[in-house]
């Protein structure tokens, strides 16, 4: 389990931290610096709001196949233009990227129905790769 509270992080890179496997609740929300995130091959679960509101977030790229998303990991995520999520991803949880409006560019192996279970009250006006 991550939890992390130092609120002036710009760039978070868990790629080498083979002993992280699960992100807390609430462990980056309010990271108003925070630009991006890029989650490793190790952790499994994305726990509710753990990224919620980080006013900043643009980038972020999850590496792991074997991971849950839960619901509202993301939601809040303003400028929140740029998503990448590896293939197989056992689990996004309802609302997980809800009110993330900024979205242009997602990579994401899953269908666009699934993607809009995920995305409430965000546009659909993004070049996507299904």
């Amino acid at each position: 389990m991550y939890k992390f509270s130092d609120l002036d992080v710009e760039h978070i890179d868990l790629t080498n931290y083979n002993n992280i496997f699960r992100i807390s609740s609430y462990a980056y929300i309010h990271c108003s610096n925070l630009k991006s995130v890029i989650i490793g091959k190790n952790v499994s679960r994305i726990s509710s709001e753990a990224f919620a509101n980080c006013q900043n977030l643009h980038d972020l790229h999850i590496l792991s196949t074997d991971i849950k998303i839960n619901a509202r990991a993301f939601a809040y995520d303003m400028n929140l233009s740029n998503v990448s999520i590896a293939d197989a991803v056992l689990e996004i949880g309802e609302d997980a990227f809800y009110c993330c409006k900024n979205l242009k560019h997602i990579e994401y192996a899953g269908t666009m129905n699934d993607w809009k279970r995920y995305c409430v009250k965000s546009p659909m006006a993004f070049s996507s790769q299904f």
